[in-house]
């Protein structure tokens, strides 16, 4: 499992930089697009849709924070789209296990769509959730002790 420390909780926004980042890593020239719609996606792109936290009690005096992660790849191919996700998702592994222990994908052809799902999950103490400022620098993106598992 990857563990990031620090002081205080981790922001979705520094989640969200640091997967793409990672993403990007290995599909530097495919764009995020933040479109909902279908039929307005640019393809090939990616979407990462991370909106989602679950928190609770862990052990007495800690807190256990849940990320469900999704990040969605929009196949260029239509037609065949199912050979082109399957290559991205083999290209993709690696990097996103740095993320998490477990990956679940699923492929949609009639959409020529790729989703890939795990979760990060954080386990802090509750007085570093309390604080009003708990890294002294006003960022709120540092942790004590963030596990990762899918």
């Amino acid at each position: 499992k990857n563990d990031w420390r620090g002081k205080a909780v981790i922001s979705i926004d520094k989640l969200n930089a640091e997967i793409i980042s990672k993403v990007r890593e290995v599909f530097p020239e495919t764009e995020f697009t933040a479109q909902e719609k279908l039929e307005e996606i640019k393809r090939p792109s990616f979407k990462l849709i991370l909106d989602e936290i679950r928190t609770e009690r862990y052990a007495t005096d800690m807190i256990k924070r849940t990320f469900p992660v999704e990040l969605v790849y929009f196949a260029k191919d239509l037609i065949r789209p199912k050979l082109e996700c399957i290559g991205v998702y083999e290209r993709l592994e690696g990097a996103l296990l740095a993320f998490g222990d477990s990956l679940k994908s699923s492929i949609s052809s009639s959409d020529a769509v790729l989703a890939v799902d795990f979760d990060i999950t954080q386990i802090d103490e509750i007085s570093t959730f309390a604080a009003d400022d708990p890294d002294e620098t006003g960022s709120g993106e540092n942790m004590d002790t963030l596990e990762l598992e899918g």
